[in-house]
């Protein structure tokens, strides 16, 4: 994937860099340069699909696994205050809609 802010992401995220990653995906989404859905479907869900471990770190390969898996978490947990703002411009018109994705 070609894309400046997944290569910035991945570079932290490749370094375990947790502080880095959350400031820089905070101010990718406070500045307007991404929308809620482009940081989840270009940024971070690529993050977690292409993740792979060097031959030296195969011993610990699980446990960076679930480090860069805490990192994206952290990260979703902050942007949850973008899906609020954003539910605030949403017009309420009392209709529940329910969505079922059943992926086979």
């Amino acid at each position: 994937m070609e894309n400046k802010y997944y290569n910035e992401l991945m570079h932290y995220l490749k370094n375990e860099d947790k502080d880095k990653a959350v400031l820089f995906t905070h101010e990718l989404l406070e500045q307007e340069k991404i929308s809620i859905e482009s940081l989840y479907l270009d940024l971070l869900a690529p993050s977690l699909i292409h993740f792979s471990c060097s031959v030296e770190d195969e011993d610990i390969c699980i446990w960076k696994e679930h480090l860069r898996t805490s990192i994206v978490r952290t990260i979703l947990e902050m942007s949850y205050l973008y899906i609020l703002k954003r539910l605030e411009s949403v017009k309420k018109n009392n209709i529940k809609v329910v969505f079922f994705n059943a992926c086979i």
